[in-house]
């Protein structure tokens, strides 16, 4: 039996386990005097590219931990990924790995079916979906973005079971991810400061663009979250479970 005492039980699960959404809660308040201020809204687009900066960069900072976690239990693990100690986990292939992780480290101590898996998703991105209208609803960012955020009812149809098995997403869901990702490097990098041609005609006129809406970026980012929330309890209680670390 191996007894586990981490720094991770101090700052690395608590951070793991903070729920997204509160960042969206803290800012949604911070912006709420901005309303009725007609001559604020040339901040729109800093304002949102600022937050969703902020929130990407959580999710890369909580699948570090994640994998760090992991890898403090399984040195098998942490030999075969030696890669993940220096990535910046913003693609979906290296959060999709991160899921993997887990579902595989879960396994051998709880059966976890596909259809159970597929079932509990489902529901994270209903759930999610409503999270970030309800943060929304009657803000200063909906009153200031109102085509984007009615567009996220019709985005939660769209996706309801858009789910590959043994993947995080399915394809539409990747789809807009990509979209995402791409504009996550854009605001990191400031690559608008010297391609101002960008996006071309040809990628406004394709049908991803579509995804282009940063309502729909926060629900990703938000179900990203509450997925690897609900993993990482299952994975965290069976190792406390089973005195494999300390509780």
């Amino acid at each position: 039996m191996m007894n586990v005492k981490m720094e991770i039980d101090m700052i690395h699960v608590p951070f793991i386990r903070k729920p997204a959404i509160n960042l969206l809660e803290n800012f949604a308040s911070s912006t709420a005097a901005l309303r009725f201020i007609h001559s604020a809204y040339p901040l729109n687009e800093t304002i949102l590219s600022s937050i969703f900066l902020q929130l990407t960069g959580m999710l890369e900072q909580k699948c570090k931990c994640i994998f760090w976690t992991i890898a403090t239990i399984d040195f098998e693990y942490r030999y075969q990924n030696k890669s993940g100690l220096n990535s910046e986990y913003s693609s979906y292939n290296d959060k999709d790995g991160i899921y993997d992780a887990m579902l595989k480290h879960i396994k051998p101590f709880k059966d976890v079916s596909d259809d159970m898996v597929k079932h509990k998703k489902q529901e994270l991105l209903l759930q999610a979906c409503e999270s970030v209208v309800k943060v929304f609803a009657n803000s200063t960012i909906s009153d200031w973005n109102p085509r984007q955020f009615q567009q996220l009812g019709l985005f939660k149809s769209e996706f309801g079971d858009d789910w590959l098995k043994g993947q995080l997403f399915g394809t539409k869901l990747k789809c807009a991810y990509e979209q995402l990702w791409k504009h996550r490097n854009r605001c990191a990098h400031n690559t608008k400061s010297y391609q101002p041609n960008l996006p071309t005609f040809i990628s406004l006129n394709d049908a991803n663009n579509k995804y282009n809406n940063y309502f729909l970026f926060f629900t990703i980012l938000v179900l990203i979250d509450e997925i690897f929330r609900w993993l990482f309890d299952v994975y965290y209680g069976e190792l406390e479970k089973r005195r494999i670390i300390n509780s």
